[in-house]
């Protein structure tokens, strides 16, 4: 098992890296650009957690399991920001609003994906067998941890990772 710990916490680094990548790429107030560097970073992860895991990648399956998995829930949750979304309309309100609420979105939607995806990938499953209906609750649970992280700035305890997906 010792070998399986190993690949879990390169696995969670992996994860880690590119929440602060997504969290980074928040900062920056052009709605677009957000979107569009943080759907590339996720795609990125995905790739590396399928090459750690001996498990052949796809542009096209990887772009269809980030949009099925978090394609779903974003815009649910973000209606329930209704007014964030109101006054991100607001001229100066808007920019402040964003950086301030963005971070914490990209961390925590990219944690999710990179969490659910390496309990998918443990269990022995690859990038054509994972099914997004099937984890629409364990991704709620996990993006609910990564707006908890965000909060956190993202430091989990040195050589210990924050959540360890389960193979239940």
């Amino acid at each position: 098992m010792e070998n399986g710990n190993a690949r879990i916490a390169e696995a969670t680094a992996i994860v880690q890296k590119h929440c602060l990548y997504s969290a980074g790429f928040g900062i920056v107030p052009l709605p677009l650009f957000n979107v569009a560097v943080t759907g590339a970073s996720q795609l990125v992860m995905l790739s590396s957690l399928c090459k750690l895991y001996d498990v052949q990648f796809s542009k096209k399956w990887g772009k269809y399991v980030l949009s099925s998995l978090a394609g779903g829930y974003v815009p649910t949750r973000m209606a329930y920001g209704g007014i964030g979304m109101l006054l991100s309309a607001v001229p100066l309100v808007g920019p402040a609003v964003s950086v301030l609420t963005q971070p914490a979105f990209g961390y925590a939607t990219t944690y999710a994906i990179g969490m659910v995806f390496i309990k998918h990938l443990e269990s022995g499953g690859t990038l054509l067998s994972l099914d997004p209906t099937q984890m629409k609750e364990h991704y709620a649970q996990e993006f609910q941890q990564g707006k908890l992280l965000a909060g956190k700035k993202g430091k989990a305890e040195p050589g210990k990772p924050e959540t360890t997906p389960t193979l239940a």
